[in-house]
């Protein structure tokens, strides 16, 4: 009787065991597969993505391409795109950055080995007087003569920038009589620093490499009357070019200095994390 409980015994066990193996290995089956899944349905949504901003990136290419900035972009292209003069240097125009639930675009980009510069190119008709800084002779002139004769009213938000305003001085089409109209901006300056303060958080959280990225905004329009008041770069990243000539000369300038290169390789690894956001 003792060998036949003992002989229960084990076989009990025997069973048990097997029974918890299969166990085991079934959860761990169920495991894989449930991991599987969520890797395929993570694939699945990377590509619905990465196919949506491509549709996207299409269609605000053929909505927000204007003819200056195409124009602008045939002649940087021409310039600088795979100049052999420059051991690596790409030139991209209607880039759409993500931030959170929706993009930011870049008129032009310049990606070389001493450089990454963002150009925002404003194509204002009309006279435009760049940098008018508050407290000075020409705001007086332009607030206390020529704004208090027409309907025109400051921006209640204060220019955090040292770069100051942008009036633009136009007629007014679509009065009866003949008068201009007067708005001010402060949007192209702190609009060029946000996005490529978004870009440089897209690079480096991408590749975990540091970049140093350099901002001007041009005013295309030939047609315009361009009087610029800032004397200097403030930030010493941010650059004003008033005509074609001038915005060259400044691209020029800061691909002349080496100071800082990044290497063929991350900048191609920069250009597909742009590109594929």
């Amino acid at each position: 009787m003792e060998i036949l409980a003992i002989l229960i015994v084990s076989i009990t066990l025997i069973v048990l065991s097997l029974l918890l193996y299969k166990s085991s290995k079934e959860r761990k089956n169920i495991e894989e597969r449930i991991t599987k899944h969520y890797e395929n349905e993570l694939s699945a949504q990377q590509l619905f993505y990465q196919q949506q901003r491509e549709e996207f990136t299409n269609y605000m290419r053929k909505v927000n391409t204007n003819q200056a900035e195409l124009k602008a972009h045939k002649r940087l292209y021409t310039e600088y795109h795979n100049n052999t003069n420059y051991d690596y240097i790409k030139v991209l125009t209607n880039v759409l950055i993500p931030k959170d639930d929706y993009f930011r675009q870049i008129d032009h980009l310049i990606i070389s080995n001493n450089k990454i510069i963002v150009i925002e190119n404003k194509n204002w008709r009309g006279t435009n007087l760049i940098g008018v800084q508050e407290n000075t002779q020409h705001w007086g002139i332009l607030v206390d003569t020529l704004c208090k004769n027409h309907d025109f009213k400051l921006p209640e938000k204060k220019h955090s920038s040292k770069l100051g305003y942008v009036f633009n001085i136009k007629k007014n089409e679509y009065a009866k009589h003949e008068s201009i109209s007067i708005q001010t901006y402060d949007d192209p300056f702190e609009q060029v620093r946000t996005t490529s303060k978004d870009l440089k958080e897209l690079i480096e959280q991408t590749l975990k490499e540091k970049v140093l990225i350099h901002n001007i905004v041009y005013f295309s329009n030939e047609n315009a009357t361009n009087i610029n008041y800032i004397t200097e770069p403030v930030d010493n990243y941010t650059l004003v070019a008033t005509s074609e000539e001038e915005l060259l000369k400044l691209i020029n300038t800061l691909l002349t200095d080496k100071s800082r290169t990044y290497s063929s390789a991350l900048l191609d690894s920069v250009k597909k994390a742009i590109l594929l956001g």
